[in-house]
């Protein structure tokens, strides 16, 4: 995305044949899959993040965690080291992140995760007792209602930089990295 001006001015100068433009453009589909389809663009967690995630999850032996729209898998493997006696499952749909995140998982070796390329609107939630999204604004209404509808009594719900209209979070937590970040948390 930041070098398209140039290449774009460059390219009337050069003579770049048109199928290079249809291989870029393939390219970010690959990438931004949802972007399109559900308004959920590709947002990757930092470490400060996931450190405080790690600090909020309940203390609870086996505890089941799913991170929706996982991206190259950071926050499932982070959590996977960091609590060895849960279990994380990690869903991307976009080709090019979820074949990063498959990758990174076997080479980690970590029997507590998993990484699945597909879409997490099919994933029933009733059998996890943390749902994690970064995802944005337009699928939070619905999401919400998901995990209201399929989430077991006691289960947390945490949204990274979106909350959901109308409803009011249990709980908010600012973060103190570089994007000023705020962690939203609904219990069930």
């Amino acid at each position: 995305q930041v070098a398209l001006p140039f290449a774009a001015f460059y390219s009337a100068h050069l003579q770049i044949p048109a199928f290079v433009w249809l291989l870029l453009f393939g390219l970010c589909a690959l990438i931004y899959w949802d972007s399109a389809r559900d308004g959920i663009p590709l947002y990757l967690s930092n470490s400060t993040t996931w450190a405080a995630l790690a600090q909020v999850l309940p203390e609870k032996e086996g505890i089941r965690i799913i991170d929706l729209g996982g991206g190259v898998g950071g926050t499932a493997l982070y959590l996977a080291r960091n609590r060895p006696d849960a279990q994380i499952l990690s869903m991307e749909s976009a080709p090019i992140p979820a074949f990063i995140s498959k990758l990174r998982w076997q080479w980690c070796g970590l029997k507590n995760v998993e990484m699945r390329s597909e879409n997490f609107w099919k994933e029933n939630l009733s059998a996890y007792q943390v749902v994690y999204a970064f995802l944005s604004p337009v699928p939070m209404s619905r999401l919400y209602e998901k995990v209201k509808a399929e989430m077991e009594p006691g289960s947390l719900f945490i949204s990274n930089s979106f909350d959901v209209e109308d409803v009011q979070a249990d709980e908010v937590l600012e973060l103190n990295d570089n994007r000023q970040t705020k962690l939203y948390l609904y219990r069930n």
